[in-house]
Formats: structure tokens, sequence, C-alpha cells
């Protein structure tokens, strides 16, 4: 997808930044995807304040991670879903409470003294989670969709697995959607977008602008990529599974030549 696997690639000189001395080209390629989106979430649509509360599921991915990162530079208070074996990690990356999913909202409700968080990120997508989603906003709060992580693993592997994925997505976006309206909207005092980082390669300037502060913040000190694993391309199978069974913390990176020891491998945990 993207071209993502190709050893060269051509970009337009305007949408490429130097890459801070202070990461290896391994963790720069964690940098771009999971923390744009999470700007684009956070800071940019979700419009986080200092002090508020902005709610994270899968908060071990890497989109996750880098939406600690940057609550944490915006002030606010971070909390996340993850399954158990994950919360003592995500603690220490700076979330201040960390639930399993099923818990959430008991929770979320008790931290918060029964307000409900300020922004709620939800890449688990479909019906009943934007919903129960939703009811979890304070007044003012918002709600920023991105991905539907759950349709599409449901299927499982191979083709039918996809089909039945896909066909589950289009269920949800179409027939199954939540209906709101502008008027229940205004009822309710909370806002809910989307978020789809690919589309906004169609109005470049603004991921260059975010990736530049990005950047920034690595030299400053509060952007902290982590790498969960590496694998080379001819094992890039044991790549996506792990990614699908939700073992992975963090980023899994594929390089093209696993021998080349150009790229500051040795930082890293390397899979084969």
């Amino acid at each position: 997808m993207f071209g993502g696997y190709a050893d060269t690639v051509v970009v337009p000189v305007a949408q490429c930044i130097e890459k801070p001395a202070a990461v290896s080209h391994v963790e720069a390629a964690g940098l771009a995807v999971p923390y744009l989106t999470a700007w684009m979430l956070l800071a940019h649509m979700g419009a986080l304040r200092p002090a508020q509360v902005v709610a994270v599921h899968n908060a071990g991915s890497g989109v996750g991670l880098a939406a600690v990162d940057i609550a944490r530079h915006l002030g606010a208070v971070a909390v996340g879903t993850a399954s158990a074996g994950k919360h003592a990690f995500l603690r220490e990356r700076g979330y201040a409470h960390v639930f399993e999913r099923d818990a959430f909202k008991a929770g979320l409700m008790d931290v918060t003294g029964g307000k409900g968080a300020d922004l709620i990120v939800d890449p688990i997508g479909g019906r009943d989670s934007w919903n129960a989603n939703f009811k979890c906003l304070r007044k003012g709060g918002r709600l920023g969709a991105s991905t539907m992580s759950d349709k599409l693993t449901a299927g499982g592997n191979g083709v039918f697995g996809w089909m039945f994925a896909w066909l589950q997505i289009g269920y949800a976006l179409v027939v199954g959607a939540p209906k709101w309206s502008p008027v229940g909207l205004m009822g309710e005092n909370k806002a809910v977008f989307g978020v789809n980082l690919a589309k906004m390669f169609e109005d470049i300037e603004y991921p260059v602008e975010w990736l530049k502060e990005i950047a920034q913040g690595v030299v400053d000190g509060w952007v902290h990529p982590h790498i969960d694993s590496i694998y080379g391309i001819d094992n890039v199978r044991a790549a996506h599974q792990r990614v699908e069974d939700r073992k992975s913390i963090g980023k899994v990176v594929i390089v093209i030549d696993a021998s080349d020891t150009e790229h500051d491998k040795h930082r890293e945990k390397f899979v084969l």
C-alpha cells in the first residue's frame, strides 16, 4: 500500500525535512505516520488544551504512544486503554491511568469525577464504539475517529477474511453508522470529527508544518519514538502478524536489507 515497500522513492523537496541527529534512521521511520496522525487528532482538530483529559484507545499502538508524548507536551492528562500486559509500560510512558477496554467507562468516570473526557481518540470504529465513546465525553468534548481496527482484523487472514472485514466496514459506514445531526450535536454541546492522514497529502502544507514541529520536538526532548521490533523484508509476513495479533507496543519497522549496518540498527532489538 502506498508503495511503502519500495527501496527507492522520489519525494518533492518541499516535503523533505532533515532527520534529527538524536534519532536513528529506524527510529525516524517511526516518526511520521504515528506522530502526524496523533498531532492531527490531539493538537489540530482535537484542540487539546492544558489540564484537559484525553482518552486514547489502543494506547500501545504507534499512534497511542505518540499521543501521550503530544498530550504531555500540551499540558494535558492522558488516559488510555490496552490489554493488561501493556499497562505498566504505558504508565511509564506517561499515561496517568490505563484501563482494559471493558473497564474504560467506569474507570474514566471515576478519575474525572463523573464528567468524562474532553477528547476521545477512537481507532476502534463501528457504531457500538462510536456511540459508547460519544457518551463518555463531557460537555464541550470532542470525539476523533481514526481507522477501524476491530473491523479490519475481524475477518482473519486471507482473501475471504479481508472481504468479510470490508463488508463489515461498509455496513458500519452506511447502515450501522451513528445518526449524528448538527441539531443533535448542538443539543449535546459535543463535536465529532474524522482523521485520515493519507487524504492530507492532497493538502500537504499542514503535514509538512506538523512534521517540522515534531522534528523540533525530538531536538527539544519531548518526542520519543518507540520501536517495538525490526524485521527484514523477507520476513514481512511475520511483521504483519505481530501487529494483527496485537503483540506490538509502538512501531514495527521493516528494513529492506537486514545486513546493512548503515542505519544504526545496533540501537534496536532486531527480529528476523
